[in-house]
């Protein structure tokens, strides 16, 4: 277990700290080489670093120690699994966590998000995404339980607009077109009553929501392979299609949009509600949606 304060550089990069005192920031890595880069960057930009090689330092540094919020490769040694701790560290001790791999792909990056994970990034990682990544999970802290709310909750500190954004971005890494309700429900691995349920608590129409999932994915989908956001849509008849888009109020030949603007132009949910707000930040520091700026130069196109 390693334990090092962070440098005097960059303070206006830090999240805000718990309590007093500078942020603290556990990383989970069986690789030495790549923890301790981790915990170097973290350091630039003035937070407190707590290392770990496995699940079970990990876990004796959360009662030793304090943490605000962890940072934990996927595949730790002798095939322990990094999302199982994030999930423990979330439940037991409400301490949010980023899950960071080489080897993500879309069924890992579902199921870390399912299990609560604040945010998920590649490896190597890159200083700016990284930043980004802990700012995500330091924002879940302002509704932090006690040790003791946390272990009496499986639902965490989330509220109900972050809970249905998450439950919207999962969705978005649908391998096909969520079409229906319970396309989303089983995406984001809940059942259609829980999804229904939780968008009326959010003051959202069910059906909305579905329709600015379905177009989120497919602006993310063309802006990976240049097409269009309805060349990613499941078959439909063109007046249904066309309904679509003009509830949307996205011109129906659309390229990719850069998000900023996706959210500002959607008219499907509410731009105030709490919930979209919500969800734009997710989606902004989620790699599906991830674009290159030449890529991002076609906008839209009626």
């Amino acid at each position: 277990m390693r334990r090092t304060r962070g440098a005097s550089q960059n303070v206006q990069d830090a999240p805000p700290a718990r309590g007093h005192g500078l942020a603290a920031v556990l990383v989970v890595d069986d690789s030495k080489s790549d923890r301790r880069k981790a915990a170097k960057l973290l350091e630039t930009f003035r937070m407190t670093v707590v290392t770990a090689r496995s699940t079970a330092e990990a876990l004796q540094c959360v009662e030793s120690t304090r943490v605000d919020v962890a940072l934990i490769d996927w595949l730790l040694g002798d095939r322990e699994d990094g999302i199982a701790l994030g999930q423990s560290l979330r439940r037991d001790h409400g301490i949010p966590f980023v899950l960071y791999s080489r080897y993500l792909d879309t069924e890992t990056t579902g199921r870390a998000y399912k299990l609560d994970a604040a945010d998920v990034i590649d490896k190597p990682v890159r200083p700016g995404r990284l930043l980004a990544a802990v700012r995500c999970a330091f924002g879940q802290l302002q509704h932090r339980p006690s040790t003791a709310e946390a272990r009496s909750t499986r639902r965490g500190a989330d509220s109900v607009s972050l809970r249905v954004a998450k439950i919207a971005l999962r969705a978005c890494h649908s391998d096909g077109d969520p079409r229906t309700e319970p396309d989303v429900a089983a995406a984001a691995g809940i059942s259609t009553s829980v999804y229904q349920r939780d968008c009326h608590e959010c003051g959202i129409k069910p059906r909305a929501l579905r329709d600015l999932i379905r177009l989120l994915r497919a602006n993310a989908m063309a802006g990976r392979d240049g097409s269009t956001l309805r060349s990613h849509l499941g078959t439909c008849d063109p007046r249904t299609r066309r309904r679509l888009f003009e509830r949307a109020g996205v011109p129906i030949g659309s390229h990719f949009i850069a998000l900023r603007e996706f959210f500002v132009v959607q008219r499907l949910v509410p731009t105030d509600n709490e919930c979209v707000r919500d969800l734009a930040h997710l989606a902004a520091n989620d790699p599906l949606f991830f674009v290159e700026p030449k890529e991002a130069e076609t906008g839209t196109k009626g």
